[in-house]
């Protein structure tokens, strides 16, 4: 079975908007059951050469913005880097969730094979195709960065699971209630 190029992004970055979304509210839910200042969470670091958790937010929402942006052609939202607050960050999701909405089938299929240019924090990438820049550079970061969100608030306590990460990713799991 072959996937077009559609079919191994859009499907799958769309829920993993939701699932980012859905962490970001239990650590603004967290903050306010625990009378903490967000900007604790929202600037917190596992180590100091790491991005925030501000920065891991906004770079895995980037990548689905570049994907929409250089791949299926369309014009990026104009999201401002405001405070680092939840809200601010929930805002920068839907922004792109909404854009992701957009994406037309064939915007995406068609840069399949066409080789793919941009520059990216003082880097010019390249790549040889949309497949290979989505598969080299897209999912593994967006995965990444939205990993590090969901680590950075496990570790300042807030109630996450796996489940919390894959959720929308996995329709085929359902929980089994074992009686005695």
């Amino acid at each position: 079975m072959t996937l077009s190029l559609y079919e191994a992004s859009v499907p799958i970055l769309q829920p993993g908007l939701i699932n980012l979304e859905n962490i970001l509210k239990k650590g603004l839910r967290h903050c306010r059951d625990h009378n903490i200042d967000e900007s604790i969470l929202t600037g917190y670091r596992l180590y100091p050469d790491m991005y925030t958790l501000d920065k891991q937010a906004q770079t895995a929402v980037d990548m689905v913005k570049i994907l929409a942006t250089h791949l299926a052609g369309m014009d990026p939202p104009q999201i401002k880097d405001r405070k680092p607050t939840f809200e601010a960050l929930l805002a920068r999701v839907d922004a792109v969730r909404q854009l992701l909405a957009k994406i037309d089938a064939e915007q995406i299929n068609a840069s399949s094979s066409r080789p793919t240019c941009f520059e990216l924090n003082n880097y010019e990438l390249t790549f040889p195709s949309g497949e290979s820049c989505l598969q080299k550079f897209i999912l593994p970061n967006f995965y990444f960065h939205s990993s590090m969100v969901y680590a950075i608030l496990r570790h300042n306590g807030v109630k996450l699971s796996k489940i919390d990460f894959l959720g929308n990713f996995c329709d085929a799991i359902t929980p089994l209630s074992h009686s005695s």
